[in-house]
């Protein structure tokens, strides 16, 4: 017997002291339980490859400050993130939203980013786009970043060699079309 599930279990919410919580590539639907927002124990977040939509609510990452992984990528979210959402959660070392139709804003207003990342996925974001489509200016700040995919966001300006020179342990950097 099949089990197909659209939904998450409404009975997931109950599990609050959960710390790791992987749900990628399944057929999810809809937007994201809300209830993520109790989960303060919450390290790793995977919710990537599925088929949630509609808004990516801030107050879900309001009280989730153990995070250091968090993937929503791949999925059909949409309308505008402002980076600076993520902002708090100090203990963030791996964040992806790529491939959405989201609209992701990293330079308004300034974002004073609390934590280091060593993967940033923002492929496919339409990253920028009402403040000019540049690079990120907040990962002038980052010193650890190891994977930086930017790629199919019709980045504008010239290249800034800064970003470089300030993360020696880059091994990939994705920034085509």
């Amino acid at each position: 017997m099949t089990c197909f599930l659209i939904i998450v279990p409404p009975g997931l919410c109950k599990f609050k002291d959960i710390k790791w919580l992987d749900l990628s590539f399944n057929d999810f639907e809809g937007s994201i339980p809300s209830c993520l927002s109790n989960f303060s124990n919450l390290q790793l977040l995977d919710l990537s490859n599925n088929g949630f939509s509609g808004k990516i609510p801030a107050s879900t990452f309001s009280n989730v400050t153990s995070l250091s992984y968090l993937s929503l990528a791949k999925n059909n979210f949409s309308g505008i993130v402002e980076f600076r959402s993520f902002a708090h959660l100090s203990k963030l070392k791996e964040f992806v939203l790529s491939d959405n139709d989201l609209e992701v804003e990293t330079e308004y207003p300034m974002l004073n980013s609390t934590f280091q990342l060593t993967v940033l996925g923002l492929s496919n974001c339409k990253l920028n786009k009402d403040t000019g489509g540049g690079i990120p200016n907040f990962l002038y700040s980052q010193r650890e970043l190891m994977v930086v995919d930017l790629s199919h966001n019709h980045l504008l300006g010239k290249f800034p060699n800064w970003l470089l020179e300030m993360n020696q342990k880059t091994r990939s950097l994705e920034s085509h079309e």
